[in-house]
């Protein structure tokens, strides 16, 4: 539950950029990594959401990826 809040609560911050761009970010938020997690529907999963952050210097790139079936 919580990486889903973390989730959306960056992808809310970020939304109003365009797809593919770099924003500057404070230090240290959030730190470089991955999350994947489940997409649920009707008590099965349904597909997979990966996201991907990349720091470079006060640079955050995000990359979504979202597997659906």
């Amino acid at each position: 539950m919580g990486a889903n809040v973390f989730v959306l609560f960056v992808l809310s911050f970020l939304a109003p950029t365009l797809a593919d761009a770099s924003v500057p970010v404070p230090a240290g938020f959030p730190p470089a990594g991955r999350l994947t997690y489940d997409i649920w529907r009707n008590g099965r999963v349904i597909g997979k959401n990966q996201v991907d952050f990349a720091k470079d210097g006060d640079k955050l790139t995000l990359l979504m990826i979202i597997n659906g079936g």
